[in-house]
């Protein structure tokens, strides 16, 4: 097997901490959340650190963990949505794992998560009950600003709503076979 770790990376929504367990279960490995483990580092939700600390703040304590994650062997990552918005968390992914971007239409990320509240970028500052129109809106910029990093993967897996457990197949055959090309998967 060439590939010690993978790391799944993707919008809000798009499944990478549900996939990401059942593909490490798969592959008998470790599963981490970067968001999860930041979480029990700071004793504080990823959405109370953010309004509390500041989004910045939040980004140290993400590029930190992922350094920290980064050389655990046998380990199936999943990053922040944000995560990748920093070049040097994309080389770090690329020079030490397989890099899955989980890519999802945006009606449907916006269906799976306009009634989470743990989502501290998802919130109007006016209005926590956001109309579709301007969540839809605010989806589409905050996907713009991080699809440049999402596309770097060497792996891009597309969700389909009821499709998860062939994403998972792919992602684990992938992984079996040390099949190292780019390619996606519709």
């Amino acid at each position: 097997m060439q590939h010690k770790r993978i790391y799944l990376t993707g919008f809000m929504g798009t499944g990478k901490t549900t996939l990401g367990r059942v593909v490490a279960n798969c592959l008998g490995w470790e599963f981490y959340d970067t968001d999860k483990e930041i979480e029990k580092d700071t004793q504080a939700p990823v959405a109370t650190f953010v309004l509390k600390n500041g989004e910045e703040a939040f980004r140290k304590l993400e590029d930190a963990k992922l350094l920290e994650l980064s050389v655990v062997e046998g380990a199936v990552i999943s990053l922040g949505g944000g995560t990748l918005m920093n070049p040097k968390n994309i080389e770090i992914c690329k020079s030490s794992g397989l890099l899955v971007y989980l890519k999802s239409n945006l009606s449907v990320i916006y269906n799976r998560v306009k009634k989470r509240t743990t989502r501290p970028l998802f919130k109007s500052e006016a209005d926590p009950e956001m109309s579709r129109e301007e969540a839809m809106k605010k989806l589409k910029l905050l996907f713009e600003q991080r699809r440049e990093g999402y596309e770097t993967a060497d792996l891009t897996v597309e969700i389909e709503t009821d499709n998860f457990g062939m994403s998972i197949d792919k992602i684990v055959n992938v992984i079996r076979s040390g099949r190292p090309e780019k390619k996606t998967w519709s």
